[in-house]
């Protein structure tokens, strides 16, 4: 075994402590995976008490403004685990209207002891995915058959599976673990390229970006390899921070700029050919705060958009950066774990508190607020009984042409128009869903926590 230590068992233990305070909850069960119209709502004006309490309002000189979506794209592939290795999709085609064309199992899902957490991708006409025992699948994209599978471990790993990821590029198939590995495949028959161990388990996907294949640590490392051969090319270390929400967000690469989150609440633009620091930021929270909503861990991935970079904490701050300066433009008492969704001259992100607010991208002004769980009917309950609802872990959004795709756990995904904030719909999937759905060639993609991937056209 080429990486098992006391110090690695401590550190995922903690981390999937975090990880079940912060995601747990009851859920609803749901019937099928046909949109339907949603439940007519309570009457009055709905105002989230807690955006209320941290100041997010809409900003009045934002009123009259039009929010403007620009024309949706068909993508062919969703190669990386933000769509591309800026983590910025445009709106996506997809039908309103969507049916179940086709689901397989996966492999292992989560369990007691672990987490799946991997996001698919889609390159070439086939879907990959990998399963908590690290197996990776390739399925053919239109039927859904299983096309080739590989185990990425080491025969003799008897450790707990909490990270990793898979990316494509140039034909190769990149694949981080838990273990420590980074291990390139062959897309067409899954045969091992190389394998390149980092001596430390990793967080995230990799980002693979000209030839290079970008990857964090759990120490809070980024490597930088080369693509062909595996071999290591410079490396940078941030700053050290054991505890933090399980998984990670993986790096943004654009225009020569790496762009790193680090768990310790550090964001850092590097060079991508040397590593050479171009600058740094930090976004913890200036509030004080204790215990799980204090982590400052950087968990949604950032996106470069042009020559802005927006980025959100856990903690609760939300940035604006220059790519080239790091020069601050703004910044917003907003936490998250998911990466926002930008599209023209605005962007859309889920909070830490279950808030969706639309934010004016240049000058990070709020267009507007919504709470989630507005759109979630209470449960039926007893007369003498306060009526409460199921907590619930958003992710999300994703951009469609003309909707917001909000994904709870739940066993729901919220169509929400982006110039209003209004409930359009409501998906049913009927199975939990904890990893973020992709969109590829007009198709939406969700991998439940039990291990199933389904496919709906």
């Amino acid at each position: 075994m080429k990486y098992c230590s006391k110090l690695t068992t401590t550190l995922f233990k903690t981390l999937r402590l975090l990880f079940l305070s912060a995601f747990l909850g009851a859920v609803f069960t749901s019937c099928d995976w046909m949109g339907k119209d949603p439940a007519p709502p309570l009457p009055g004006e709905r105002i989230s008490v807690m955006a209320y309490e941290s100041g997010l309002k809409s900003d009045p000189a934002l009123k009259d403004v039009v929010i403007e979506i620009p024309k949706a794209e068909i993508n062919q592939e969703w190669s990386q685990i933000g769509g591309n290795a800026y983590n910025l999709m445009p709106p996506l085609e997809l039908p309103q209207s969507l049916e179940l064309d086709w689901s397989r199992s996966i492999g292992s899902g989560s369990s007691s002891s672990e987490r799946l957490i991997v996001d698919p991708i889609v390159a070439k006409g086939r879907i990959y995915t990998m399963d908590t025992s690290y197996v990776v699948s390739c399925f053919d994209f239109e039927t859904g058959s299983l096309i080739w599978d590989v185990d990425v471990s080491e025969s003799d790993w008897t450790g707990i599976s909490l990270g990793g990821g898979i990316s494509f590029e140039n034909d190769i198939v990149f694949v981080t673990t838990a273990i420590g590995d980074v291990v390139a495949l062959n897309f067409e028959s899954g045969q091992e390229i190389w394998r390149t161990s980092l001596h430390y388990p990793t967080r995230a996907a990799p980002t693979v970006s000209d030839g290079k294949v970008f990857v964090l640590t759990l120490n809070n490392t980024l490597e930088a390899l080369d693509g062909k051969t595996g071999e290591k090319i410079w490396s940078h270390a941030g700053a050290t921070e054991i505890a933090g929400i399980l998984g990670s967000a993986s790096p943004a690469v654009r225009d020569g700029i790496v762009v790193v989150p680090y768990s310790s609440g550090e964001i850092v633009g590097l060079r991508a050919e040397t590593g050479e620091v171009l600058w740094s930021d930090n976004l913890v929270s200036l509030r004080q705060t204790e215990g799980l909503k204090g982590l400052a861990h950087i968990r949604a991935h950032p996106v470069i958009d042009d020559q802005q970079v927006y980025a959100i904490s856990h903690s609760g701050r939300m940035v604006a950066l220059n790519l080239e300066t790091g020069e601050r433009l703004w910044e917003q008492e907003i936490g998250g774990i998911s990466a926002p969704a930008v599209a023209g001259d605005f962007l859309f992100v889920v909070s830490s508190q279950g808030d969706l607010i639309c934010l004016e991208k240049i000058t990070g002004k709020i267009k507007w607020v919504k709470v989630l769980s507005d759109f979630i009917p209470v449960p039926e309950h007893e007369a003498d009984e306060k009526p409460t609802k199921p907590q619930i872990h958003w992710i999300g959004p994703l951009l469609t042409q003309d909707l917001l795709l909000v994904t709870g756990s739940n066993h729901e995904t919220l169509q929400i128009s982006p110039q209003t904030g209004d409930l359009i719909g409501v998906i049913h999937s009927g199975e939990k869903v904890l990893i973020p759905p992709i969109i590829a060639n007009k198709t939406l993609i969700f991998v439940t926590d039990n291990g199933y991937i389904k496919v709906l056209r």
